[in-house]
């Protein structure tokens, strides 16, 4: 089956998954390592001090959330209860059974087929 996340125990077996991917070229792959150091570096500070239930009750757009079972870092019953508080003009909340933090990279069949799924309503 390959590298489930939530037996990683660190940032390499991450960046040997993203490295193995075929749909984007070594640019991408750079730019995306890059993005996610930008990120980490530059907003860290300001994502572990904000809550979300307190920041947003509404979207003027549609709200699709990912969520991985074993995510330890956004549990389960954290974005359930943020997805159910949300009004949006539409929201989908999508469950991965062997995903952790990342689905799109854990489980790519099912999150692309779902992400089709949504697209042929526009």
């Amino acid at each position: 089956m390959g590298i489930v996340a939530r037996d990683i125990r660190g940032m390499w077996p991450l960046i040997s998954m993203e490295a193995k991917t075929r749909e984007y070229t070594l640019n991408d792959k750079l730019n995306y390592m890059r993005s996610n150091m930008f990120s980490l570096s530059h907003m860290w500070n300001e994502v572990i001090h904000t809550n979300l239930f307190n920041q947003i009750d509404s979207m003027q757009v549609p709200v699709y959330i990912f969520h991985g079972r074993y995510d330890y870092t956004t549990p389960h019953c954290v974005a359930k209860d943020f997805y159910h508080q949300l009004k949006a003009p539409e929201k989908g909340f999508f469950t991965f059974d062997n995903s952790a933090h990342s689905p799109v990279m854990e489980e790519v069949e099912k999150f692309n087929s779902i992400v089709r799924d949504i697209t042929r309503k526009y």
